[in-house]
């Protein structure tokens, strides 16, 4: 009786350990589109004030504008005067956590989506990163980038 019993709580554990396995991606590493680089500021839209003064406003970037993505985790950001160094994660191919864009709840960076991550084949690039987008009485959270290259 004891060993059909053993041979069940070993297949068990088998099939837990592999069922919770996942495989395992590198840290902004993902193909077919390579996010690394330096990406123009085309725009940056998001909202801003507080209950009714609470606005879209939308900023056309530069020439000088960027937002300049490492293979280490950082983002160097140029938008008018102002230089920012965040920190980026790449969660799936289209969704990135970057710090400090669109909404933090509770101390936690929200995940944003990202479109248009293809590969290059040499022309231009175009991307949007968008951040979810939150109502609430004290006004509407949102933040839009789009990037090309």
């Amino acid at each position: 009786m004891k060993l059909p019993l053993i041979k069940l709580s070993i297949f068990a554990v088998l099939l837990h350990v592999t069922a919770c396995t996942k495989t395992a991606r590198s840290l902004n590493s993902f193909k077919p589109g390579d996010i690394t680089g330096k990406w123009n500021l085309v725009s940056d839209s998001t909202f801003m004030g507080i209950g009714a003064g609470n606005h879209a406003f939308d900023y056309t970037g530069s020439v000088r504008d960027y937002f300049n993505f490492n293979s280490t985790g950082y983002v160097y950001t140029r938008e008018g005067a102002s230089l920012k160094t965040l920190t980026y994660r790449m969660v799936l191919d289209t969704s990135i956590i970057i710090s400090d864009f669109g909404i933090i709840l509770n101390g936690i960076q929200e995940t944003s989506t990202i479109s248009g991550l293809t590969a290059s084949n040499g022309s231009t690039q175009t991307i949007v990163i968008e951040s979810p987008f939150i109502s609430t009485p004290g006004g509407n959270f949102w933040r839009k980038v789009i990037l090309r290259r």
